[in-house]
């Protein structure tokens, strides 16, 4: 069986892939530090070597900084702390605390939000769904959904962002 991180490697041979580390990797690689700190560098207990990054060409990006898509800086989510999840969605939270034109993923909940500034520059915030299990043991009740996010970079570094849900059908839409 193919996983994940595999078929798209196998799919997109030549792309450039990040695995950026959210907040459940940097949960494990920080238990694994601070509670077995001795086994910390045997194999396949880091999450790089979990997921293979080496084998299979993608590069993995840790200390809570951005990843840059052209001009489009994009976060977990995690980095912004728990106030991007009390406003009307995601994507204001990240917007408020950002005051940036960003994509995070943290929230597992699609969402927009636009604004601009007074002299009409406009900033844009995405807020993308997860492709995971959505009624974990840790979080049965809650409002994600699924979904994924289609960023196409110029060489000028602008971008272009279709933020896509998908129903519980299995139907693809745009948010």
């Amino acid at each position: 069986m193919i996983g994940g991180l595999e078929w798209i490697r196998h799919e997109f041979p030549k792309a450039r892939i990040v695995f950026k580390l959210g907040n459940h990797e940097e949960r494990w690689d920080h238990f694994i530090w601070n509670r077995a700190p001795e086994i910390y560098d045997l194999a396949n207990v880091r999450i790089d070597e979990l997921v293979k990054a080496k084998q299979f060409g993608i590069e993995v990006i840790g200390d809570q900084r951005p990843i840059m898509l052209g001009k489009l800086p994009v976060l977990h989510g995690h980095e912004l702390g728990r106030s991007i999840f009390s406003p009307v969605n995601p994507a204001r939270g990240a917007f408020l605390r950002t005051h940036h034109t960003v994509l995070v993923g943290h929230s597992h909940q699609t969402s927009g939000h636009a604004d601009t500034d007074m002299f009409h520059s406009e900033t844009f915030v995405w807020s993308t769904g997860c492709l995971c299990d959505l009624t974990p043991e840790y979080a049965r009740v809650n409002r994600w959904n699924h979904g994924f996010c289609w960023v196409d970079v110029a060489t000028d570094g602008s971008f272009s962002v279709r933020n896509m849900r998908i129903t519980k059908h299995g139907e693809i839409r745009g948010a």
